[in-house]
């Protein structure tokens, strides 16, 4: 006989419309969590923002007259408690309130802002139904910790931040007050990283976007082991090398071919610069990259054929602006941009040949520079 599997739960079916139901009918328009596919991400969904800083959705900020009283912007929060799928929260139109306890006379404590969900239905110790942003108090302490283990187990909350209340305080400034709030979004949009979001979580789905935040946030995208970046704003993503000639020398011979490399590879608005070393460089994510080229000489009656990008899988070798006998390559650059594969080695040359009784060399203060920026993805 045939095994059937009824749903969960069917929004609209005849005398089936229960808060239950109804909050799986919301979940299924909201960022999925990881706990399975029926999950959902707990949260602060994103709307709001004044300039180039983080949204300003359920932001905790010292009254306007600093005091123990704190003051949130309006917003909306998904808390989940397990089992029960997504409760929605909205505070709406002004900016709300909440106090903290007076300080204590001889050590600081954290407090905690949260979002907190009471459920009388679905949980029995719960003395009301309502969604609250409330105060956990902590305990002061000469190292003080935040009050986590006294928010009680199965309640469903998030957090907005965590407060110091330095020992006799009277008031409470932005310094006493560490964002906490984590985002979340609809489903399938991008989910705007907010302070407590850490840039290391998982993904919950291939193909899911986020976008780190800021006038210089990163959109990227989980590939189902980590996030591959897709693209910058604001702050290019890029690297810079010096360049020195194959054996470490900044002179350049009367004649011949001088070998130059990347050397002293740095990242610039990105972390990657300590992976790269030596001469040559190595990338570790495929796609489509510009590579800029800028050589500055010292002496002008040099002259200098252009800069040549250079590799044998696959095989190109791309001039870089210039000329032959272009004199003096005093300030000559140019662009190319290239699909680069992940872990091919890039070789960049210069052919160079003296015409003054003078050897030439490299500008010494390192303004003869490469720059390699990855513009995008390519499938």
């Amino acid at each position: 006989m045939a095994v059937h599997a009824p749903a969960t739960s069917t929004w609209s079916l005849q005398l089936q419309n229960t808060a239950y139901a109804g909050r799986l009918q919301v979940g299924a328009f909201l960022a999925p969590g990881t706990a399975d596919a029926a999950a959902t991400r707990d949260g602060v969904l994103v709307g709001y923002s004044s300039g180039a800083v983080a949204p300003l959705d359920l932001k905790v900020i010292p009254d306007d007259t600093p005091s123990m009283w704190l003051k949130i912007y309006p917003g909306r929060a998904v808390v989940t408690r397990s089992g029960q799928g997504p409760y929605l929260h909205t505070w709406n139109s002004a900016l709300w309130k909440v106090q903290l306890d007076n300080a204590n006379s001889t050590n600081p404590r954290i407090d905690l802002v949260i979002v907190r969900n009471y459920d009388q239905v679905t949980n029995g110790t719960d003395a009301q139904t309502k969604g609250r942003i409330e105060v956990v108090t902590g305990t002061a302490a000469a190292v003080p910790v935040a009050p986590y283990n006294a928010i009680p187990a199965g309640v469903g909350y998030i957090t907005l931040a965590e407060v110091t209340v330095p020992a006799n305080a009277s008031t409470i400034n932005s310094g006493n007050i560490t964002d906490k709030r984590r985002g979340t979004c609809a489903r399938g949009g991008v989910r705007v990283l907010l302070p407590g979001d850490s840039l290391s979580d998982p993904g919950s789905y291939l193909g899911e976007l986020t976008d780190t935040g800021g006038a210089s946030g990163q959109l990227r995208r989980w590939n189902g082991t980590s996030w591959s970046w897709m693209a910058q704003a604001g702050v290019p993503r890029f690297f810079q090398a010096d360049l020195l000639r194959s054996d470490g020398s900044a002179t350049i011979n009367g004649g011949g071919i001088t070998d130059l490399k990347l050397y002293n590879v740095s990242g610039h608005g990105t972390t990657w610069g300590s992976v790269y070393n030596g001469r040559g460089v190595s990338l570790a994510e495929s796609g489509l990259y510009r590579i800029h080229g800028k050589l500055l000489a010292s002496i002008t009656a040099d002259n200098y054929t252009a800069l040549r990008l250079t590799s044998t899988v696959p095989s190109y070798s791309n001039i870089i602006g210039g000329g032959n006998n272009n004199p003096g390559f005093l300030i000559a650059e140019g662009t190319e941009y290239l699909y680069i594969g992940a872990g091919q080695t890039l070789g960049f040359t210069v052919e160079a040949f003296n015409s003054s009784a003078t050897a030439g060399t490299l500008n010494p203060n390192g303004v003869s520079r490469l720059y390699v920026e990855k513009v995008g993805e390519i499938a």
